[in-house]
């Protein structure tokens, strides 16, 4: 480890727009998809689905919008 191991700030973050994640998803807000999720997804506000987006695992939303 070298000896700058802090973190960049979030703004600094940029991943790519789309791949394939394992992680179970929990959020208040909105939620927008742009890949593939194996796990749960609980979004008490909108989850938006890109085209070709897909979600492995169980669905709890507000609302749904397929884009």
């Amino acid at each position: 480890i070298g000896a700058n191991t802090a973190k960049p700030p979030i703004e600094l973050w940029d991943p790519p727009l789309s791949g394939n994640i394992d992680i179970n998803i929990d959020v208040n807000g909105d939620l927008l998809i742009y890949g593939e999720v194996n796990g749960d997804v609980n979004c008490r506000g909108t989850l938006h689905s890109a085209k070709g987006s897909i979600v492995r695992g169980n669905i709890s939303s507000k609302n749904i919008i397929r884009h």
